[in-house]
């Protein structure tokens, strides 16, 4: 990946797109593998909470090629590996659990933000950078499911309650705490 998409994220984030006013779509690139192991809830709500997350991100893309990420539970705090799985897939670890849906969200954008920055473990001089729009990703992707939910929650299910949305300032969110 290019400094030209970690540029697209950045720029979609900040000026707030919305999927029905942008002309970039990306979403068929992701794929998700989810090992429902030690997070105490659904494969399918899983996948279908970091899915969406992601899509809010891809939307406002182009030319995103296609790949996998397998999301796991990990036991030192959400991240992306460096490491890359048997066939090439991104590993992702999240750090929650149950039905905590807003953390999910929260740390899978964050952690795909990394992967469509291009992230390599080589040079980190610019890491606060990076660190920066990621967070600043999941914070966008928050407010945008937020609304895509209201209206169209994943699958017919309604895994979302408005108090994320309507207190998103104060939603504890793994670890961090946005107040």
């Amino acid at each position: 990946m290019s400094i030209i998409r970690t540029i697209s994220v950045s720029l979609a984030v900040l000026v707030g797109c919305h999927p029905d006013e942008a002309l970039a779509d990306s979403r068929k690139a992701l794929s998700l593998e989810v090992n429902p192991e030690k997070f105490n809830a659904s494969r399918a709500d899983i996948a279908a909470v970091c899915r969406s997350a992601g899509y809010q991100l891809l939307v406002n893309m182009t030319e995103v090629p296609d790949f996998t990420v397998n999301i796991s539970r990990g036991q030192h705090g959400p991240i992306a590996l460096f490491q890359r799985g048997a066939n090439g897939e991104y590993l992702v670890q999240l750090a929650t659990e149950k039905t905590f849906w807003a953390q999910y969200a929260y740390q899978f954008s964050h952690e795909i933000c990394h992967i469509l920055c291009g992230y390599e473990n080589d040079y980190r001089g610019n890491l606060w950078f990076e660190e920066t729009l990621c967070e600043t990703a999941s914070l966008y992707c928050l407010k945008a499911m937020s609304h895509e939910w209201r209206t169209s929650p994943p699958y017919g299910c309604l895994l979302y309650t408005s108090d994320a949305a309507d207190e998103e300032d104060s939603v504890d969110l793994g670890g961090r705490r946005i107040i």
